[in-house]
């Protein structure tokens, strides 16, 4: 109340410090807090992808789970995307991740969750094939379902799915 009755001045600074306010704090509320680590963030991630597939919204959780593995490549980020892409039918993604996952047995989260992890290993597996193809010229681009296959060699198998796809 005493801004009111200072000089024209201070009540301009006041209101620009409450302007500065109103529009700066909703920006800093939204970002990651600063000093947080690409672990923190993809903690963060992982924790609302958990909490969304706890809400039976699983597409939804997919995104999470892709941006925490993207910001820190870890053991647990590759295990969590690869159960969020096990239960959307992404077998062949399923399997890669989870192989990756459970290739360090010794990391504290891969420990504890094992079990559930080796059995939907088995079940990506399960419903995974493998695509063999002659390529020419051998450094042709390939696209399968419509994502390009990476470093596609002639002769070695391309994971995919079971079923029909498209070259």
């Amino acid at each position: 109340m005493r801004a009111i009755f200072v000089t024209g001045i201070a009540v301009v600074i006041a209101t620009g410090l409450v302007l500065a306010a109103v529009l700066v704090l909703p920006v800093l509320a939204a970002s990651p807090v600063r000093g947080a680590t690409a672990e923190d963030e993809a903690e963060a991630l992982i924790k609302e992808g958990v909490k969304l597939r706890s809400h039976d919204q699983t597409t939804a959780a997919l995104p999470q789970f892709e941006k925490a593995y993207q910001t820190f490549k870890s053991p647990r980020t590759a295990g969590q995307l690869g159960l969020c892409e096990l239960e959307l039918g992404s077998f062949a993604e399923a399997e890669r991740h989870l192989t990756e996952a459970l290739a360090t047995p010794g990391h504290p989260w891969i420990a504890k969750n094992k079990p559930t992890l080796k059995s939907s290993l088995e079940k990506a597996r399960a419903n995974v094939g493998e695509l063999v193809l002659t390529l020419t010229p051998p450094a042709a681009d390939v696209t399968v379902n419509g994502k390009p296959v990476e470093n596609a060699l002639p002769g070695a198998p391309i994971r995919v799915a079971k079923g029909s796809v498209d070259l």
